[in-house]
């Protein structure tokens, strides 16, 4: 996936291939412009595409949190369900669990959170 440029699976392949280093940069707070700049032009987009100021903001940060969240799900810092061991009623889908595709897991995901942001801008326009 892109945003205006930015490709989020190279992100995604640098942190699976440097995972100690994925893990410092996930734990601090962002400093470096290199680091700050793709959120600027996230928020850029955002408010070109008709979100404003806090609510632009809003959007931004579930995204950055899934895309955080998935990452240290994949190097291995943040657990996941890997084979439903110790998920109570999680048998039935053993199989599923275990043929974990992180490509189409993250842009699942993604895809969830654009509609819905879609979703609520059409409720917007609505009301």
């Amino acid at each position: 996936m892109y945003v205006r440029g930015v490709q989020l699976s190279r992100s995604r392949k640098i942190a699976r291939t440097h995972p100690r280093c994925a893990m410092v940069a996930v734990s601090r707070r962002p400093t470096s412009a290199s680091i700050v700049r793709p959120a600027e032009t996230a928020l850029a987009d955002l408010v070109e595409a008709g979100f404003e100021g806090q609510e632009a903001v809003r959007i931004l940060r579930p995204f950055l949190a899934y895309i955080m969240g998935s990452l240290m799900r994949e190097v291995g810092i943040a657990p996941g369900l890997a084979d439903g061991a110790g998920v109570a009623g999680a048998r039935p889908w053993s199989a599923e669990l275990e043929g974990h595709d992180p490509e189409a897991d993250f842009e699942f995901g993604l895809q969830l959170l654009a509609q819905a942001v879609a979703a609520g801008a059409r409720r917007a326009d609505a009301a």
